[in-house]
């Protein structure tokens, strides 16, 4: 059964994966690696190259997976192309940039609207947490 994760975790989890070793991540939260790397492969997370420089093996990009990024890219999320080449959300804009690919007009109108609504969201539950705690003292 996999595990459920607290959103503390996955927050800790987005915070550290790139700069941390999986070892002592995995320790630090609590969990075997391979529930931390499958995890972090899901939210399409990646290592920071420079911090592990020599370390860690990054995969070559195929003829195939340029091909479905040239057509993925300009009108999909980013994290949502990273999730379907499982690749991270940073391998994917910079090989998008070093290919010259940009998004699409229509897709960054849309990125800019669910920015809105995400922003509206976390202001309301900001509000509520405010009256709660007013209501509660």
């Amino acid at each position: 059964m996999p595990k459920a994760w607290t959103d503390d975790e996955i927050k800790t989890l987005r915070q550290l994966y790139g700069s941390m070793h999986s070892s002592r991540l995995a320790i630090k939260l609590g969990i075997a690696r391979t529930t931390l790397e499958i995890k972090a492969r899901e939210l399409a997370l990646g290592k920071n190259k420079a911090r592990f420089k020599g370390k860690i093996k990054m995969p070559r990009w195929t003829p195939e997976e340029l091909e479905m990024l040239e057509e993925l890219y300009p009108t999909l999320p980013s994290v949502m192309v990273a999730r379907e080449l499982g690749r991270s959300v940073r391998s994917v804009n910079s090989k998008a940039s070093l290919m010259g690919l940009s998004k699409t007009v229509e897709r960054l109108t849309d990125a800019g609207a669910e920015s809105a609504a995400h922003l509206r969201v976390a202001q309301r539950a900001s509000a509520a947490a405010a009256l709660t705690n007013a209501i509660e003292a």
